[in-house]
């Protein structure tokens, strides 16, 4: 499926919800370790704009088709290097072309060998290659 520009957009959307949700959770983190009482509305203020912000991103996330692999997620939670899923997949990848390539040596091996006997018993029957 290729991307339309629409997408590109509706992407960029996305993510730029994402970039104000997380800088107002660390805003809002922030506001909650210098807390003092009279700083009350200010906290408010900030959870407010976090509700807001969150509801701009759920509904930029039902706007977007994007397909994250959940495995991905799970390495981001551990705190492992997202590239490395890349890399894994990649080498799987190489694992199952190198193992179809052998697969695919053995039949032209095996068609070469029956077409050779195949020739042998029926020699006017066989198909003569140009």
């Amino acid at each position: 499926m290729e991307p339309t520009p629409n997408d590109d957009v509706d992407l960029k959307k996305l993510e730029e919800s994402i970039t104000g949700a997380l800088w107002n959770i660390h805003i809002l983190e922030q506001t909650v370790q210098d807390f003092a009482q009279e700083a009350q509305p200010k906290l408010f203020e900030r959870v407010n704009l976090l509700v807001d912000s969150l509801a701009a991103l759920k509904r930029g996330a039902t706007e977007t088709s994007l397909e994250i692999p959940v495995e991905l997620l799970r390495m981001l939670d551990e705190g492992v290097n997202p590239d490395l899923l890349t890399l894994s997949r990649f080498e799987k990848c190489l694992e199952r072309n190198q193992a179809t390539k052998g697969k695919l040596t053995v039949i032209e091996g095996f068609h070469d060998k029956l077409l050779e006997e195949a020739k042998e018993a029926f020699p006017e029957e066989v198909w003569k290659e140009p």
